[in-house]
């Protein structure tokens, strides 16, 4: 799980946990950003549109964020074993 701030800096971070329940997710989140009370989560319903209309939220960010990791790493390296150390090297 991960997520990319919006904005100049675009600060990024990612989490590796192997069950992703509400109250994990929750958690992880809690530690990791720093002011809670102002972290909104947005969706985007891409059977719909690729950017919502209302709020403007795109997936693009974040998805360039992911793909950008999966390139470092060999397909083959690509294990949980070494996730989490792989993580914390490219955030």
């Amino acid at each position: 799980m991960g997520g990319v701030e919006k904005i100049a800096e675009r600060r990024v971070f990612a989490v590796s946990d192997k069950k992703r329940t509400v109250k994990r997710i929750l958690k992880s989140l809690r530690s990791t950003i720093e002011d809670i009370m102002e972290f909104k989560h947005y969706t985007v319903n891409h059977s719909v549109n690729f950017k919502d209309p209302e709020t403007g939220v795109y997936t693009n960010t974040i998805e360039r964020t992911w793909n950008s990791f999966k390139l470092q790493i060999t397909a083959r390296a690509r294990t949980r074993k070494d996730m989490e150390k792989r993580l914390w090297k490219f955030a």
